[in-house]
């Protein structure tokens, strides 16, 4: 599998190049770039017995890492499922340290999922906010620490999930969609969030869709 993305890889250095004199699709061409990277870094990580997820923490654009992801997305999604997807991105949103990789996945897999639910189109929200731990941490039961946190929304305008799998939905091989589908992508999403020591939940109902939200730590403050 290697070979082949090498291969990518090399006409797509020759295409940027080409392209560079016009300025034209520079950005698409690393966001391929980097996703290329990504499905090597997973090949090479297959035979890793210890099944670990994340490798390296590193200063992460949150912002800037969703909108690589919504560009990669969304005119496949508008064009095939009729699905337009809608950012709100906290500018004072501060970097946070996380692996990048998982990330992508955690973005996707939700994207993913919020897509199949919406068979007959419909609108995909997502939202990212800064939560200073100088709030009053009794309204948020996740804040346990002196830390800072940013916090991702997802939300669908979908059917909402059965009403007999809410409480299972982040457990392995469940899922509503049939055959073709083997229930993993959320239990994914937990385990990766889990190790980043983030906070994941679920809000879902037949009149709202479905609300996923992620809190994720920001670096703690230093003290005098």
């Amino acid at each position: 599998v290697n070979n082949p993305l090498s291969i990518i890889k090399n006409y797509l250095k020759i295409l940027g190049m080409k392209l560079s004199q016009h300025n034209i699709a520079q950005d698409e061409i690393r966001i391929i770039n980097e996703e290329i990277d990504r499905v090597s870094k997973i090949i090479s990580q297959l035979d890793d017995a210890s099944g670990k997820k994340i490798s390296q923490l590193d200063p992460i654009n949150l912002n800037s890492l969703i909108s690589d992801i919504v560009s990669l997305t969304k005119d496949p999604l508008l064009k095939d499922r009729k699905i337009r997807i809608h950012t709100d991105l906290d500018a004072s949103l501060p970097y946070i340290k996380a692996d990048k990789d998982a990330l992508k996945q955690v973005f996707i897999n939700l994207i993913k999922n919020a897509a199949e639910a919406m068979k007959e189109g419909g609108n995909l929200h997502i939202k990212t906010r800064y939560i200073s731990s100088d709030l009053d941490k009794h309204s948020l039961s996740f804040m346990r620490d002196k830390n800072d946190y940013a916090e991702v929304i997802v939300q669908d305008d979908g059917p909402g999930i059965p009403e007999h799998m809410k409480k299972q939905i982040f457990e392995p091989f469940v899922s509503s969609k049939g055959e073709g589908h083997r229930g993993l992508g959320l239990s994914i999403v937990h385990s990766i969030v889990r190790d980043l020591n983030g906070n994941i939940s679920c809000e879902t109902s037949k009149e709202t869709g479905t609300i996923f939200k992620i809190t994720l730590p920001i670096n703690p403050r230093k003290t005098d």
